[in-house]
């Protein structure tokens, strides 16, 4: 949750409805993993999970054994090999977590047999369509197991790092299954709110939800009509369209909101005609899908018509057919309608990646912009692998990994605090809320009291009772508000002092918050401040933040655990650009455009992009030469390696996190 308001809210919801320590690691660690503005390495598309692993075991096995023959197949064997020797460790891990599922144990033998048997077996079509049908069973049963064992997870909470994988692996299932962040927080509440106790099963039909038929309704742009499209698309999906002036005089999915948004699709033609001249034509039209909520629905189906249009620009070589951004979603079996529009999120003003334009970032940041505005995911995934090639970085994918483990770290360091933080705010913002609604419900009150006074009439003594009920209230209001101002506000006015932290939060300094973490040796009385506050807020806070926080205490205190994550940080890494690899390789050399992992791949893909532009743009903002961004990496990735090294020797003393990938740092050169 990176939202103070938002938080607030979950923190009355569960105070409300008892909702325990353990629960609240659970299903904050599954919405902080959905949170599209976290951290590539916090976020669901972050490789690592065994349940994304699965599928592209399969992905890879499936792709391979359609090819017409081995010499064609894709992706070549060695690639794939390794894919599935990354799906063999993901579910290693998955099994010190839960070894008693026979689920998980069945396929962590099958992944083993692959391994053992080597690359070889992969090379035949047949081969490799026999291992994906296998594979396949394995995937989806993979699946059922997580969901049961989140299930039992909410009943039994087990220890806070089998949380916290459970949490990772379920959100990528949410993931996969394009459930809409926004309406996914709602429906939380949702269930929060209802008066019945909350169980397993209910939270996991609230975060998975069967898929659903919705009606979806899109504008199409640059023709008054689209001939047979209702033959082009499969008969279960009822394609019509209507012209913008010839709605349907019976229309069972939010009549109100399709003759809106034929209005407003009509003022924009009209307004365009006046601009540029000329007739401007469009036609609405719409479709079922199968759906987990209107948001994926809504997704699903601009794919889906985007599809469709290829057709008709294949038809017409100088036509510009496109869509247009609204589309209207309906819910066939609950007849719930929901507009969209595109991102509706923008900074008050966008700022450029660096204060210049490096020529090194040129092709790179163009390329990255057509990866994240490509409507298909495979083909937004296979640009995004275009983009590390357009930066020159594509025979330095391994230092790349170590650059952006060294990344990783730094960021999750400094996103400890920033959750820290917003649970804190968020739990002090409950109680000034609860206390405040509890004066304005005695407010109420007081004025019926006087009002009955002011009359002369006799005060019923149900009234007195109100006026007695709300004075205990607003009391135990103001007392459990003092409490919060002790508990949360002062400790973290005490860390924002020590950290120089801005009033949105932003630390001036990451070491100054490393030592808060892992105090050194001789700790002077203004640190020891901090470290006090840190030890009294983290347990008050509980849920998912004190655990982060809590990791990152052990971790950073401890070199060869700091080290372990570093280097498995960078195996993700690596295992990430593999797929991009692949996924490009499948995409442009077979044309395939449509996978399993589509969404996990393009989140996934346009991140590690997003994450390489920050360090590169970083770098460059500050070097004072230009050098290539292939011989900045390996630098980094140089530098990542002595760091490790020594931090085995001297542990996280002398580590600059502040300037960790900086040219003007070592990393380990803090003064």
């Amino acid at each position: 949750m990176s939202n103070v308001g938002a938080e607030a809210e979950l923190v009355q919801r569960f105070a409300q409805r008892g909702i325990r320590d353990g629960q609240q690691v659970l299903l904050g660690g599954i919405l902080r993993a959905l949170d599209p503005r976290g951290l590539l390495t916090q976020h669901a598309a972050s490789p690592g999970t065994a349940a994304v692993a699965l599928s592209r075991a399969h992905a890879v096995l499936h792709s391979r054994g359609t090819a017409a023959n081995a010499k064609t197949a894709q992706p070549y064997e060695v690639p794939a090999f390794r894919i599935q020797i990354d799906a063999k460790n993901a579910v290693d891990r998955a099994c010190t977590f839960a070894a008693a599922d026979q689920r998980l144990a069945d396929a962590k033998a099958f992944l083993h047999k692959i391994v053992n048997d080597g690359a070889g077996q992969l090379k035949q079509p047949a081969q490799c369509r026999a291992l994906a049908k296998v594979m396949d069973r394995h995937r989806l049963d993979f699946q059922d197991a997580i969901a049961d064992l989140a299930a039992r997870a909410w009943q039994s909470p087990p220890s806070n790092d089998c949380l916290a994988w459970i949490a990772a692996e379920t959100a990528a299932l949410c993931l996969s299954s394009e459930r809409d962040y926004d309406l996914l927080l709602d429906d939380v509440h949702a269930l929060l709110r209802h008066p019945d106790p909350v169980g397993g099963k209910d939270l996991i039909d609230v975060l998975l939800p069967a898929p659903a038929p919705f009606r979806v309704v899109l504008v199409v742009e640059g023709a008054a009509g689209l001939a047979n499209a209702g033959w082009l698309m499969p008969a279960d999906a009822d394609c019509v369209q209507f012209p913008l002036d010839g709605l349907p005089a019976k229309w069972a999915y939010g009549k109100a909101e399709l003759g809106a948004l034929a209005a407003v699709v009509r003022a924009r033609m009209e307004q365009r005609g006046v601009w540029a001249g000329g007739s401007p034509k469009a036609v609405l039209l719409t479709f079922r899908v199968p759906a987990c909520d209107h948001g994926a629905a809504m997704l699903i189906g601009r794919r889906k018509a985007a599809e469709l249009l290829d057709q008709y620009v294949a038809g017409h070589r100088l036509a510009e057919l496109r869509l247009g951004e609204e589309t209207l979603v309906c819910g066939e079996a609950t007849g719930r309608t929901r507009r969209f529009a595109g991102s509706l999120s923008a900074p008050a003003a966008a700022k450029p990646l660096t204060g210049h334009w490096p020529p090194q970032l040129h092709e790179g940041m163009r390329t990255a912009h057509i990866a994240r505005s490509t409507q298909g995911l495979t083909a937004s995934t296979g640009l995004c692998w275009a983009t590390i090639e357009a930066l020159g970085l594509k025979s330095g994918t391994q230092a790349l990994a170590k650059t952006l483990s060294l990344q990783a770290l730094r960021q999750q360091v400094t996103s400890a605090y920033q959750e820290l933080r917003v649970a804190a705010l968020g739990r002090h913002t409950a109680a000034t809320s609860a206390l405040a609604s509890a004066e304005q419900r005695r407010a109420g009150v007081l004025r019926e009291y006087d009002r009955a006074t002011a009359e002369g009439r006799a005060v019923p003594p149900q009234l007195r009772e109100a006026v007695e009920a709300c004075r205990k209230t607003v009391e135990a209001r103001t007392r459990e508000c003092a409490a919060a101002e002790v508990a949360f506000r002062r400790p973290l006015e005490v860390l924002d002092r020590w950290t120089e932290a801005s009033g949105r939060g932003r630390i001036a300094d990451v070491n100054r918050w490393l030592d808060v973490l892992a105090p050194p040796t001789a700790v002077p009385a203004d640190l020891a401040e901090a470290v006090s506050a840190l030890d009294l807020l983290t347990p008050a806070v509980g849920g998912w933040a004190a655990h982060v926080v809590r990791t990152w205490q052990q971790r950073l205190s401890d070199a060869e655990a700091t080290v372990k994550w570093s280097r498995e940080a960078e195996d993700r890494f690596k295992a990430a650009l593999e797929w991009l690899y692949a996924t490009r390789n499948t995409a442009l050399h077979e044309g395939r455009f449509e996978s399993e992992t589509g969404t996990l791949d393009a989140a996934g893909g346009r991140a590690l992009v997003d994450l390489t532009l920050e360090v590169l743009g970083n770098w460059y903002q500050h070097a004072s030469t230009g050098d290539l961004a292939l011989k900045v990496v390996r630098q980094l990735g140089t530098r990542q390696k002595s760091i490790l090294d020594e931090l085995e020797v001297k542990g996280v003393r002398g580590l600059h996190l502040t300037h960790l990938t900086s040219p003007t740092s070592t990393g380990t050169d803090r003064p």
